[in-house]
């Protein structure tokens, strides 16, 4: 398979998959070079067009049938890196991203922003190193943190793995790339304690990363729940409005331990839209989900 195919092919997935651009793109390459990368126009790296197949959930073996010789050391080295986080060897990793990063410097190239680019794959390697080993300073020094790794498997599998080990009465399945208030924390368990309630729902703002605002959102928000029905149990057969018109995302709230282990929910290994499911199968196995008139 030629890589012009293979850039075409990476345009028909993103399609199917329903994934958008920048989505896909995101900390890999800009969009202006995806979409010659999807013409069959591109002369991107094939480290990138390997890196992206990944992410749409594709296997890259097979590109190592039009490597180079250079390009196949290079695509062999990136996947002994991997290898090594998702054992958690952060200082086999280390070393390996070492050698990588002295036989592989970032290549500088004037993009049409005039701005520079360097290897956006490198930086990746970069920063989750880095990531990793700051949770392992907090795993050190606070003996109730618990850090894991494993090979990219999106966020539905690292939730019920990580939720495997949660010993807490009440879980909360935080992204990322969210951030929890000072403070609340303590205030949404009081309530979900004194409700006895197998979940609960709080407010959440969003944050819009062009404007650097922050925004509401009417199912963040619960501005489409009404104030009648906060701090009552309810379920979706009586309360159907109210538990449909809301956030449905996991970090909304938090979910009783034994509920979600009794009823045998866990998310689903789909690369997008795993909490819809979860919040579908949660919220039809309860009759004790509660809104809480609080940010969280």
């Amino acid at each position: 398979m030629k890589l012009e195919k293979v850039g075409i092919q990476i345009g028909i997935l993103c399609e199917k998959a329903g994934i958008t651009r920048n989505k896909l793109c995101d900390g890999l390459c800009s969009e202006s070079e995806l979409a010659l990368i999807e013409k069959g126009e591109s002369s991107a790296d094939v480290i990138l067009f390997a890196a992206l197949l990944e992410r749409l959930g594709k296997s890259a073996e097979r590109l190592t049938y039009i490597l180079t010789m250079e390009e196949y050391k290079r695509f062999m080295a990136r996947n002994e890196i991997e290898e090594a986080l998702r054992l958690g060897l952060l200082k086999e990793a280390e070393q390996k991203f070492a050698r990588y990063r002295r036989e592989n410097p970032p290549k500088k190239k004037q993009g049409k922003d005039g701005t520079d680019g360097v290897d956006k794959i490198l930086l990746m390697y970069e920063e989750k190193i880095k990531g990793i080993l700051i949770l392992e300073e907090y795993e050190k020094k606070c003996d109730i943190v618990t850090v894991m790794t494993q090979k990219r498997q999106y966020a539905g599998i690292a939730r019920n793995n990580g939720f495997g080990v949660a010993k807490g009465e009440y879980v909360h399945f935080l992204d990322a790339d969210d951030y929890v208030l000072p403070g609340s924390y303590k205030k949404i368990y009081d309530a979900a304690c004194y409700y006895a309630a197998d979940f609960i729902k709080a407010r959440c703002l969003a944050f819009d990363m062009k404007s650097h605002e922050v925004i509401d959102v009417e199912a963040y928000n619960l501005t489409l729940v009404h104030e009648t029905d906060f701090g009552k149990a309810l379920n979706i057969i009586d309360n159907t409005d109210a538990i449909i018109h809301t956030n449905v995302t996991p970090w909304g709230g938090l979910y009783k331990r034994d509920f979600l282990v009794n009823n045998h929910l866990h998310f689903d290994g789909l690369m997008y839209c795993n909490d819809l499911s979860f919040y579908a199968m949660a919220m039809c196995r309860t009759d004790r989900i509660f809104f809480a008139d609080m940010y969280m």
